[in-house]
């Protein structure tokens, strides 16, 4: 007759493709975290009380339009319209105002443009 014992029997999880898969994982959001996020370094102070005067009107549309005080602009336009009238008054401000159907990325570039410009004054609105 056969004897069996139970006793010398280990039942072991083997984690090893565990390891394996999450170690992969790690590494692929270590790689496209870094692509995911974008930031822009813009110093936003409080707003002034009074100011002497209007701030112009900057409006982000949809399909990557863009109005400036009530006139089509182009990114382009826009790049020297900022740089010249920063030249002629250092204390040139706009508020920029988002559409709902416009892209984050055609916010973003207007924030950069605007920053690169040297643009000083420059606000975000809401309607």
């Amino acid at each position: 007759m056969y004897k069996t014992t139970s006793s010398n029997m280990m039942a072991d999880i083997n984690i090893t493709p565990l390891v394996d898969v999450m170690l992969v994982l790690l590494v692929i959001f270590m790689l496209v975290a870094p692509t995911i996020t974008q930031t822009i370094s813009q110093n936003i102070g409080p707003s002034p009380i009074a100011t002497k005067t209007d701030p112009h009107k900057l409006i982000v549309q949809a399909g990557d339009t863009y109005q400036l005080d009530g006139q089509f602009i182009s990114l382009v336009e826009l790049k020297s319209h900022f740089v010249q009238a920063v030249k002629s008054d250092s204390k040139y401000a706009v508020q920029v105002f988002g559409e709902p159907e416009a892209s984050y990325q055609s916010f973003t570039e207007v924030m950069a443009i605007a920053n690169n410009a040297g643009v000083q004054q420059l606000s975000l609105a809401s309607n």
